[in-house]
């Protein structure tokens, strides 16, 4: 934060602001300023994830990827109350605010290759995917993969959540990315397993 211009205290008054025009008033005046985008910019351009990430998985980022995600965190602001927000603290402070609980004991997270882990499990097994950057730079020979694993191993009902940080294809129908209190997605794909 000090790098970018900003102060702790500050950016807990942002925090705790719960009118979606006074933070859009706070974000431009206090926090959106010309050194925080010359320092957000340069952190995210090509050049410099060029040096951490692989040109696959940087094939698919709009170009001025930084000034894309700030226009995103500006929507993100405009729509959703801060203090209520858990992912703002998160955000731009690394805190949590609250430990998140599972709705269900039977969630589990797994680190693993999604289309190799799903491929021999049961047919109509899971009632939910949240797939989050699995897609983007992908080859099309594993996208497709990748869909047939799900299609397979989902129940009628199923649900796939796709997060992109791409920006939506023309076209797309189920995009609920400005719903997404994370703010930092171009694409938040929902549909039914099945039409995956």
């Amino acid at each position: 934060m000090p790098l970018v211009g900003w102060r702790v205290e500050v950016v807990r008054d942002f925090i705790a602001l719960s009118d979606v025009a006074k933070q859009i008033a706070f974000w431009r005046r206090n926090l959106n300023t010309r050194r925080f985008r010359a320092g957000f910019d340069t952190l995210m351009s090509r050049a410099f994830l060029r040096r951490v990430y692989p040109p696959q998985v940087l094939s698919f980022l709009p170009s001025h990827f930084g000034a894309v995600l700030r226009k995103r965190l500006g929507r993100g602001f405009a729509r959703h109350l801060n203090s209520s927000n858990p992912y703002v603290r998160a955000l731009l402070l690394g805190e949590a605010s609250i430990e998140p609980q599972a709705r269900r004991q039977s969630i589990r997270f797994i680190l693993a290759d999604a289309a190799s882990w799903l491929e021999p499990w049961p047919v109509r097994i899971f009632d939910g995917f949240a797939l989050s950057n699995i897609l983007d730079g992908a080859e099309p020979a594993y996208r497709s993969r990748l869909s047939r694993a799900i299609r397979r191993a989902a129940t009628n009902e199923a649900v796939v959540v796709s997060r992109s940080f791409a920006e939506p294809q023309p076209g797309i129908e189920n995009n609920c990315a400005e719903s997404d209190r994370s703010m930092l997605w171009g694409v938040v794909d929902v549909r039914n397993a099945r039409i995956f």
